[in-house]
């Protein structure tokens, strides 16, 4: 499912991924200051499925300025990265990274467990309520995405740049379990 939303008068597209043998409904509601996504996964099949997790897209954003100058904010950077804002196209993957020199941060990050040391933003277990911040150093317009719900799904982030947009895959998984177990009819509310 592709849908075209307006955030400050700009248009940017929000693309749910279908699952096979799941009937995923979407739903997006407008509120005063942005939106409000509620997904819901029902096992249409007749047997057991493990589901591994959900995922969303929204692309095309573009802040009116350079796109070098996007960055990410999650309240984790500091503790991880010893910088509060990360550029999009940062490689957190490995901070050696030829492409990383370009941004002329200083990152330590030896001290950290291997699993988040190189993993999705907000895929850390010490991330009680994930929320990410994608804005542009030159201007005041932003984005963010959060949840105060980990009830069943577990959220986590990957941002970078298509061309000159900005995008950011918003992931729905399921804290320390590889999937959870669907049993058929049953629904899950993320």
């Amino acid at each position: 499912m592709i849908e075209k939303i307006n955030i400050l008068n700009k248009s940017f597209c929000l693309s749910i991924e279908d699952i096979e043998e799941f009937k995923v409904l979407t739903n997006i509601e407008k509120t005063d200051k942005g939106y409000k996504i509620k997904r819901q996964v029902k096992n249409i099949s007749n047997k057991t499925l493990n589901l591994k997790g959900l995922k969303a897209t929204l692309s095309d954003i573009f802040f009116d300025k350079n796109p070098q100058d996007d960055y990410f904010y999650c309240n984790e950077n500091a503790r991880l990265f010893f910088n509060l804002t990360i550029p999009l196209d940062y490689n957190r993957y490995d901070d050696n990274a030829k492409e990383n020199a370009q941004f002329n941060l200083t990152v330590d990050r030896s001290w950290c467990d291997p699993g988040v040391q190189a993993g999705r933003i907000c895929s850390s277990p010490y991330q009680p309520f994930p929320a990410i911040l994608i804005s542009n150093y030159n201007s005041k317009e932003g984005i963010v995405i959060g949840s105060l719900s980990q009830d069943v799904f577990y959220h986590s982030f990957e941002v970078g740049h298509k061309d000159e947009y900005a995008f950011i895959e918003i992931y729905s998984d399921f804290k320390s379990i590889e999937y959870r177990v669907v049993k058929p009819g049953e629904t899950l509310v993320d």
